[in-house]
C-alpha cells in the first residue's frame, strides 16, 4: 500500500456532459478512482471533489483543459481547495495496489505512460 501525503491537493471538477445518462457514466468512472472523494450529478452537470497528490496536479488540469478527450464531458472546470481537506483511498492509504487501475483503464496500452503520465498510482504501472 502506497502512503498518502500530508499535502493532498484537493480539486473540485464541475463539469456538463452531453446527456444525464453521459453525466452519470462520467461520475461512476470517477467514483472508482482513488483520488474520488466524491463525485455526483444533477441532470447533465457533474461534481466531483478529488484528493490527490501535488505531483498529480497535471492529470487534473489536462480534464479542466482537454474534457471531452479526458473523460468525455463537453467542458469542464477546476477549483482547488486551500484550507478545507478531503479524503479518498489513497489520501486515506486504503488503496491497493494490482494489475488493472480500479477505473479500468489500460495503462500498459495507453500512448501518454510514461511520456506524460507515470501511470496510476495504485497499479504495478506506477514508474514513479
Amino acid at each position: 500500500m502506497r502512503k498518502h501525503d500530508k499535502n493532498a491537493l484537493v480539486g473540485v471538477l464541475i463539469g456538463r456532459a452531453s446527456s444525464s445518462q453521459k453525466a452519470r457514466s462520467v461520475s461512476r468512472f470517477l467514483k472508482s478512482c482513488i483520488f474520488c472523494a466524491v463525485s455526483t450529478t444533477a441532470g447533465t452537470t457533474l461534481t466531483c471533489v478529488l484528493s490527490l497528490p501535488e505531483d498529480h496536479k497535471w492529470w487534473l488540469d489536462s480534464i479542466a483543459a482537454q474534457p471531452k478527450a479526458t473523460i468525455g464531458l463537453e467542458e469542464a472546470e477546476l477549483f482547488y481547495a486551500e484550507r478545507v481537506p478531503a479524503q479518498s483511498p489513497w489520501s486515506r492509504g486504503t488503496m491497493k495496489i494490482g494489475d488493472k487501475p480500479p477505473c479500468g483503464a489500460d495503462c500498459a496500452g495507453c500512448p501518454m505512460y510514461k511520456k506524460s503520465c507515470p501511470g496510476c498510482i495504485a497499479t504495478h504501472y506506477y514508474t514513479i
